[in-house]
């Protein structure tokens, strides 16, 4: 499960050197900007070429919801409250659905940073604590 997380991610290091994105899927990175990258399908994927022949994806955008609402974005992560209210006022609550997404998320801490709270040990033992390891 975790090898599906991009920071598990297998890559051939030979790529890697090159700067050459490499990977198994329906689609192929076609286009890379500095907030965004296109996706074209890759039409020899061994699992038949996909449905959508081509994605636009935004890293971030200040102005989601707006965009959202005029039909610029088909779809957009709701993962803060913000973004929530936000939907609520343009008046999309009770039309747009909402669903819940299972994740693995993997967090890292640079032990060799400068910073004073990665320094810290009972700064890093309050993480620790902090996070809920049951659920």
């Amino acid at each position: 499960m975790n090898l599906a997380q991009s920071c598990c991610a297998i890559l051939a290091k030979e790529d890697v050197e090159k700067g050459v994105f490499t990977g198994c899927g329906p689609y192929k990175i076609v286009q890379t900007m500095e907030n965004g990258c296109v996706l074209e399908a890759f039409h020899d994927y061994f699992g038949g070429c996909a449905y959508i022949d081509k994605i636009e994806i935004t890293y971030t955008d200040d102005e989601v919801v707006k965009k959202f609402v005029d039909k610029q974005y088909d779809f957009i992560p709701v993962d803060d409250r913000n973004t929530l209210e936000k939907i609520k006022e343009a008046g999309y609550s009770d039309t747009v659905k909402l669903q819940n997404v299972m994740t693995t998320t993997y967090a890292g801490i640079n032990l060799r940073s400068s910073s004073p709270f990665i320094k810290d040990k009972d700064v890093r033992k309050a993480l620790n604590y902090a996070i809920n390891k049951k659920e």
